[in-house]
Protein backbone atom coordinates (compact mmCIF):
# COMPACT_ATOMS: atom_id res chain seq x y z
CA UNK A 1 0.00 0.00 0.00
CA UNK A 2 2.97 2.30 0.67
CA UNK A 3 4.79 1.85 -2.63
CA UNK A 4 1.37 2.45 -4.10
CA UNK A 5 0.97 5.21 -2.46
CA UNK A 6 4.69 6.57 -3.72
CA UNK A 7 3.93 6.11 -7.38
CA UNK A 8 1.22 7.75 -7.09
CA UNK A 9 2.24 10.53 -5.72
CA UNK A 10 5.31 10.43 -8.58
CA UNK A 11 2.80 9.81 -11.33
CA UNK A 12 0.73 12.87 -10.22
CA UNK A 13 4.06 15.00 -9.79
CA UNK A 14 4.79 14.42 -13.49
CA UNK A 15 1.99 14.92 -15.07
CA UNK A 16 1.72 17.96 -13.12
CA UNK A 17 4.73 19.14 -15.09
CA UNK A 18 3.95 17.26 -18.48
CA UNK A 19 1.10 19.26 -18.27
CA UNK A 20 3.17 22.81 -17.71
CA UNK A 21 5.67 22.15 -20.17
CA UNK A 22 3.04 21.32 -22.61
CA UNK A 23 0.76 24.28 -21.58
CA UNK A 24 3.94 26.45 -21.56
CA UNK A 25 5.75 24.95 -24.87
CA UNK A 26 2.04 26.54 -26.62
CA UNK A 27 1.11 29.50 -25.15
CA UNK A 28 5.20 30.57 -25.76
CA UNK A 29 4.10 32.89 -28.96
CA UNK A 30 0.32 33.17 -28.30
CA UNK A 31 -1.02 36.76 -27.67
CA UNK A 32 -1.91 37.55 -24.30
CA UNK A 33 -3.69 40.82 -24.77
CA UNK A 34 -4.15 43.80 -27.35
CA UNK A 35 -0.78 44.98 -26.45
CA UNK A 36 0.92 41.77 -27.12
CA UNK A 37 2.70 42.93 -30.08
CA UNK A 38 6.61 41.39 -29.96
CA UNK A 39 7.55 37.65 -30.79
CA UNK A 40 9.47 35.98 -27.77
CA UNK A 41 11.04 33.97 -29.57
CA UNK A 42 11.00 34.65 -33.32
CA UNK A 43 13.34 31.13 -33.87
CA UNK A 44 9.77 29.53 -33.53
CA UNK A 45 8.45 31.34 -36.80
CA UNK A 46 7.61 29.00 -39.56
CA UNK A 47 5.90 31.32 -41.56
CA UNK A 48 5.24 34.80 -41.96
CA UNK A 49 1.94 36.14 -44.33
CA UNK A 50 2.44 39.79 -44.85
CA UNK A 51 -0.99 41.89 -47.20
CA UNK A 52 -2.46 45.19 -47.88
CA UNK A 53 -5.58 46.34 -49.08
CA UNK A 54 -4.55 46.60 -53.23
CA UNK A 55 -4.17 42.66 -52.91
CA UNK A 56 -0.62 42.54 -52.45
CA UNK A 57 0.60 39.17 -50.75
CA UNK A 58 4.00 37.83 -49.29
CA UNK A 59 4.65 34.66 -47.88
CA UNK A 60 8.06 33.67 -46.23
CA UNK A 61 8.39 30.18 -45.41
CA UNK A 62 11.11 29.01 -43.37
CA UNK A 63 12.86 26.13 -45.07
CA UNK A 64 16.25 24.58 -43.49
CA UNK A 65 19.04 27.19 -43.11
CA UNK A 66 16.81 29.73 -45.85
CA UNK A 67 13.61 31.21 -46.25
CA UNK A 68 11.66 30.78 -49.37
CA UNK A 69 9.27 33.94 -50.90
CA UNK A 70 6.46 32.69 -52.11
CA UNK A 71 7.30 29.18 -52.17
CA UNK A 72 9.76 30.57 -55.41
CA UNK A 73 12.64 32.30 -54.98
CA UNK A 74 14.89 32.38 -51.53
CA UNK A 75 14.55 35.51 -49.48
CA UNK A 76 17.82 37.80 -48.74
CA UNK A 77 18.92 36.98 -45.28
CA UNK A 78 19.65 40.30 -44.34
CA UNK A 79 16.52 41.29 -44.96
CA UNK A 80 14.63 38.18 -43.20
CA UNK A 81 16.74 39.26 -40.17
CA UNK A 82 15.93 42.38 -40.07
CA UNK A 83 12.06 41.54 -40.05
CA UNK A 84 12.71 38.59 -37.38
CA UNK A 85 14.45 41.44 -35.72
CA UNK A 86 11.62 43.96 -36.02
CA UNK A 87 9.12 41.08 -34.66
CA UNK A 88 11.26 40.50 -31.47
CA UNK A 89 11.36 43.93 -30.56
CA UNK A 90 7.65 45.64 -30.63
CA UNK A 91 7.21 47.56 -27.26
CA UNK A 92 4.25 49.96 -26.64
CA UNK A 93 5.40 53.59 -27.28
CA UNK A 94 2.21 55.07 -25.86
CA UNK A 95 -1.59 54.41 -26.24
CA UNK A 96 -3.65 56.23 -29.12
CA UNK A 97 -5.24 59.91 -27.43
CA UNK A 98 -8.42 59.55 -27.54
CA UNK A 99 -8.83 62.69 -30.07
CA UNK A 100 -6.79 60.65 -32.53
CA UNK A 101 -8.62 57.31 -31.99
CA UNK A 102 -11.49 57.50 -34.92
CA UNK A 103 -8.78 58.83 -37.68
CA UNK A 104 -5.94 55.71 -36.35
CA UNK A 105 -8.88 53.30 -36.86
CA UNK A 106 -10.05 54.76 -40.27
CA UNK A 107 -6.14 55.12 -41.42
CA UNK A 108 -5.26 51.36 -40.33
CA UNK A 109 -8.28 50.20 -42.27
CA UNK A 110 -7.17 52.04 -45.23
CA UNK A 111 -3.28 51.91 -45.05
CA UNK A 112 -2.60 48.60 -42.60
CA UNK A 113 -0.41 45.83 -43.60
CA UNK A 114 -1.83 43.18 -42.26
CA UNK A 115 0.51 40.39 -40.36
CA UNK A 116 0.13 36.60 -39.63
CA UNK A 117 2.43 34.77 -38.24
CA UNK A 118 2.77 31.02 -38.08
CA UNK A 119 4.70 28.24 -36.17
CA UNK A 120 5.67 24.60 -36.77
CA UNK A 121 2.40 23.36 -34.34
CA UNK A 122 -0.52 25.15 -35.86
CA UNK A 123 -1.69 25.67 -39.08
CA UNK A 124 -3.56 28.96 -37.77
CA UNK A 125 -1.33 31.92 -37.14
CA UNK A 126 -0.39 32.04 -33.48
CA UNK A 127 -0.38 36.37 -34.19
CA UNK A 128 -2.45 38.29 -36.10
CA UNK A 129 -2.31 42.29 -36.07
CA UNK A 130 -2.16 45.18 -38.61
CA UNK A 131 1.16 47.99 -39.08
CA UNK A 132 -0.18 51.12 -39.81
CA UNK A 133 1.56 54.49 -40.86
CA UNK A 134 3.69 55.84 -38.44
CA UNK A 135 2.63 59.21 -36.15
CA UNK A 136 3.87 63.29 -37.44
CA UNK A 137 7.04 62.67 -35.34
CA UNK A 138 7.86 58.97 -36.69
CA UNK A 139 8.91 57.72 -33.23
CA UNK A 140 6.16 55.06 -33.50
CA UNK A 141 3.71 53.87 -36.19
CA UNK A 142 0.30 52.46 -35.39
CA UNK A 143 -0.84 49.18 -35.00
CA UNK A 144 -4.27 46.79 -33.95
CA UNK A 145 -4.38 43.57 -32.70
CA UNK A 146 -6.38 40.77 -34.24
CA UNK A 147 -7.60 38.23 -31.30
CA UNK A 148 -9.59 35.13 -32.10
CA UNK A 149 -10.49 36.28 -35.39
CA UNK A 150 -11.53 39.79 -34.53
CA UNK A 151 -9.67 43.36 -34.32
CA UNK A 152 -9.06 44.71 -30.69
CA UNK A 153 -10.96 47.74 -29.34
CA UNK A 154 -8.20 50.10 -29.74
CA UNK A 155 -5.01 50.25 -31.56
CA UNK A 156 -1.84 51.73 -29.91
CA UNK A 157 1.53 53.24 -31.00
CA UNK A 158 4.78 50.83 -30.87
CA UNK A 159 7.71 51.37 -31.68
CA UNK A 160 11.56 49.92 -31.43
CA UNK A 161 13.70 51.86 -28.66
CA UNK A 162 16.07 54.14 -30.04
CA UNK A 163 14.85 53.91 -33.54
CA UNK A 164 13.17 56.69 -35.67
CA UNK A 165 11.53 56.03 -39.04
CA UNK A 166 9.02 54.19 -40.63
CA UNK A 167 8.30 50.38 -39.26
CA UNK A 168 5.94 49.37 -41.85
CA UNK A 169 8.84 49.60 -45.00
CA UNK A 170 10.41 46.38 -43.00
CA UNK A 171 6.90 44.48 -44.18
CA UNK A 172 8.00 44.69 -48.06
CA UNK A 173 5.05 43.57 -50.25
CA UNK A 174 6.75 42.90 -53.71
CA UNK A 175 8.73 39.52 -54.32
CA UNK A 176 11.98 41.39 -56.12
CA UNK A 177 11.86 43.52 -52.61
CA UNK A 178 12.44 40.11 -50.76
CA UNK A 179 14.38 37.69 -53.45
CA UNK A 180 18.07 37.40 -52.99
CA UNK A 181 20.08 38.38 -55.21
CA UNK A 182 22.94 35.96 -54.52
CA UNK A 183 25.61 35.37 -57.61
CA UNK A 184 28.07 33.22 -56.62
CA UNK A 185 28.68 31.21 -53.00
CA UNK A 186 31.22 29.07 -53.31
CA UNK A 187 33.90 27.99 -50.29
CA UNK A 188 37.57 27.66 -51.66
CA UNK A 189 37.42 23.96 -51.79
CA UNK A 190 34.01 24.00 -53.73
CA UNK A 191 35.33 25.01 -57.00
CA UNK A 192 37.26 23.28 -59.40
CA UNK A 193 37.21 25.56 -62.53
CA UNK A 194 36.75 29.00 -63.14
CA UNK A 195 36.58 30.70 -66.58
CA UNK A 196 36.53 34.30 -67.84
CA UNK A 197 35.96 35.45 -71.21
CA UNK A 198 36.39 39.24 -71.65
CA UNK A 199 34.83 38.90 -75.08
CA UNK A 200 36.34 42.24 -76.55
CA UNK A 201 39.56 41.53 -74.14
CA UNK A 202 40.77 37.99 -75.33
CA UNK A 203 44.42 38.09 -74.03
CA UNK A 204 43.32 38.73 -70.44
CA UNK A 205 40.80 35.73 -70.62
CA UNK A 206 41.38 32.69 -68.96
CA UNK A 207 40.80 29.41 -67.76
CA UNK A 208 41.64 28.08 -63.93
CA UNK A 209 41.63 24.70 -63.15
CA UNK A 210 41.72 23.19 -59.36
CA UNK A 211 44.00 19.76 -59.65
CA UNK A 212 43.95 19.76 -56.08
CA UNK A 213 45.02 22.08 -52.74
CA UNK A 214 47.81 25.07 -53.78
CA UNK A 215 47.86 22.97 -57.37
CA UNK A 216 46.52 25.18 -59.97
CA UNK A 217 46.58 24.86 -63.95
CA UNK A 218 46.02 28.18 -65.71
CA UNK A 219 45.26 28.51 -69.40
CA UNK A 220 44.44 30.72 -71.92
CA UNK A 221 40.83 29.63 -73.19
CA UNK A 222 41.41 30.54 -76.97
CA UNK A 223 44.39 27.96 -77.18
CA UNK A 224 44.18 25.97 -74.24
CA UNK A 225 47.93 26.24 -73.59
CA UNK A 226 48.69 25.94 -69.69
CA UNK A 227 51.48 28.10 -68.28
CA UNK A 228 54.42 27.04 -66.89
CA UNK A 229 53.72 25.56 -63.48
CA UNK A 230 57.12 27.53 -62.31
CA UNK A 231 55.55 31.01 -63.57
CA UNK A 232 52.19 30.52 -61.82
CA UNK A 233 51.24 33.29 -58.94
CA UNK A 234 49.96 30.37 -56.83
CA UNK A 235 49.16 32.43 -53.46
CA UNK A 236 47.02 35.07 -55.83
CA UNK A 237 45.00 32.62 -57.60
CA UNK A 238 43.93 31.08 -54.14
CA UNK A 239 43.21 34.51 -52.83
CA UNK A 240 40.83 34.89 -56.03
CA UNK A 241 39.69 31.46 -55.61
CA UNK A 242 37.90 32.26 -52.24
CA UNK A 243 37.06 35.25 -53.52
CA UNK A 244 33.95 33.80 -54.84
CA UNK A 245 31.33 34.13 -51.62
CA UNK A 246 28.48 36.10 -51.36
CA UNK A 247 28.45 38.14 -54.19
CA UNK A 248 25.68 39.80 -54.83
CA UNK A 249 23.67 41.87 -57.51
CA UNK A 250 23.02 45.42 -56.47
CA UNK A 251 18.89 45.77 -57.83
CA UNK A 252 16.55 42.99 -59.58
CA UNK A 253 15.89 44.37 -63.23
CA UNK A 254 13.46 41.98 -64.36
CA UNK A 255 11.09 44.50 -65.36
CA UNK A 256 13.66 46.42 -67.22
CA UNK A 257 12.56 48.06 -70.86
CA UNK A 258 15.70 47.21 -72.27
CA UNK A 259 16.13 44.46 -71.26
CA UNK A 260 15.99 42.26 -74.25
CA UNK A 261 18.24 44.87 -76.43
CA UNK A 262 21.04 44.67 -73.58
CA UNK A 263 20.99 41.00 -73.91
CA UNK A 264 21.06 40.35 -77.66
CA UNK A 265 24.13 43.37 -77.34
CA UNK A 266 27.65 42.24 -77.17
CA UNK A 267 29.26 40.95 -73.79
CA UNK A 268 31.71 42.28 -71.85
CA UNK A 269 32.43 38.68 -69.66
CA UNK A 270 31.29 35.81 -68.86
CA UNK A 271 31.87 34.04 -66.05
CA UNK A 272 31.65 30.20 -65.05
CA UNK A 273 31.98 28.46 -62.32
CA UNK A 274 32.26 24.50 -61.91
CA UNK A 275 31.86 23.14 -58.95
CA UNK A 276 33.32 19.75 -56.90
CA UNK A 277 29.27 18.85 -56.24
CA UNK A 278 28.20 19.63 -59.43
CA UNK A 279 27.04 23.47 -58.67
CA UNK A 280 27.73 25.07 -61.46
CA UNK A 281 27.40 28.73 -62.06
CA UNK A 282 27.17 31.40 -64.94
CA UNK A 283 27.56 35.48 -64.62
CA UNK A 284 27.47 37.13 -68.23
CA UNK A 285 28.09 40.68 -68.09
CA UNK A 286 27.25 43.42 -70.28
CA UNK A 287 28.50 47.28 -69.92
CA UNK A 288 26.20 49.63 -68.73
CA UNK A 289 26.17 53.24 -71.08
CA UNK A 290 26.65 56.35 -69.03
CA UNK A 291 23.31 57.97 -67.89
CA UNK A 292 22.47 60.61 -65.51
CA UNK A 293 23.39 58.04 -62.18
CA UNK A 294 27.46 58.11 -63.43
CA UNK A 295 29.52 59.36 -61.09
CA UNK A 296 31.71 61.34 -63.77
CA UNK A 297 30.49 61.85 -67.14
CA UNK A 298 34.18 62.29 -68.55
CA UNK A 299 37.20 60.76 -67.94
CA UNK A 300 40.53 62.39 -66.55
CA UNK A 301 41.47 64.47 -69.94
CA UNK A 302 37.75 65.74 -70.12
CA UNK A 303 36.67 63.28 -73.09
CA UNK A 304 33.20 62.01 -72.84
CA UNK A 305 32.91 58.46 -71.43
CA UNK A 306 31.16 55.79 -73.31
CA UNK A 307 30.30 53.47 -70.22
CA UNK A 308 29.55 53.45 -66.21
CA UNK A 309 32.85 52.70 -65.07
CA UNK A 310 30.94 51.70 -61.64
CA UNK A 311 28.10 49.03 -62.83
CA UNK A 312 26.82 46.61 -65.04
CA UNK A 313 24.04 44.98 -66.31
CA UNK A 314 24.15 41.07 -65.13
CA UNK A 315 22.41 38.03 -66.52
CA UNK A 316 22.43 34.81 -64.21
CA UNK A 317 20.52 32.02 -62.55
CA UNK A 318 20.47 30.38 -65.72
CA UNK A 319 19.39 33.47 -67.75
CA UNK A 320 16.42 33.74 -65.31
CA UNK A 321 17.54 37.00 -63.71
CA UNK A 322 18.46 40.09 -64.87
CA UNK A 323 20.10 42.90 -62.57
CA UNK A 324 22.43 46.08 -62.29
CA UNK A 325 25.62 45.17 -60.46
CA UNK A 326 28.69 47.01 -58.83
CA UNK A 327 31.95 46.96 -59.96
CA UNK A 328 32.55 47.66 -56.47
CA UNK A 329 31.25 43.78 -55.41
CA UNK A 330 32.61 42.52 -58.86
CA UNK A 331 36.13 43.85 -59.24
CA UNK A 332 37.85 41.48 -56.80
CA UNK A 333 36.83 38.40 -59.45
CA UNK A 334 37.94 40.78 -62.67
CA UNK A 335 41.24 39.51 -62.93
CA UNK A 336 43.05 39.13 -66.13
CA UNK A 337 45.51 36.01 -67.08
CA UNK A 338 48.46 38.20 -66.22
CA UNK A 339 47.39 38.42 -62.96
CA UNK A 340 47.98 35.07 -62.22
CA UNK A 341 51.85 34.64 -63.73
CA UNK A 342 54.33 35.95 -61.42
CA UNK A 343 56.98 38.99 -62.43
CA UNK A 344 60.52 39.23 -62.51
CA UNK A 345 62.09 40.97 -59.55
CA UNK A 346 63.65 43.09 -62.07
CA UNK A 347 60.61 43.70 -64.64
CA UNK A 348 57.69 43.80 -61.59
CA UNK A 349 55.47 45.10 -64.51
CA UNK A 350 56.30 41.98 -66.82
CA UNK A 351 57.21 43.90 -69.74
Amino acid sequence: MKNNLIYLVIAIVLAGVVGYLVWNNSNKNKPVDAQDFAVTSVDDIERIFIADKEGRTITLDKKDDHWLVNEKYKAMPAKVDLLLSTLKSFVIYAPVPDAAMDNAVKELAVFGVKVELYDDADDQPFKVYFVGRPNQGQTANHMLMQIDGKSAEKPYLVNIPGFIGDLQTRFLLTEKDWRDLNIFNYKLDEIKEVSIIYHDLPASSFVINVDDKDNYTLRHPDNNTAAPQEQLFNAGIGKFLDSFGNINAEAEANDFAYKDSVINGPKFATITIKGTEGKDSELILYRMPANRRTKSLFDPQGNPIQFDPDHYYASFNGGKDFALAQHYVLGKILRSYSDFIVKPADNPAGL
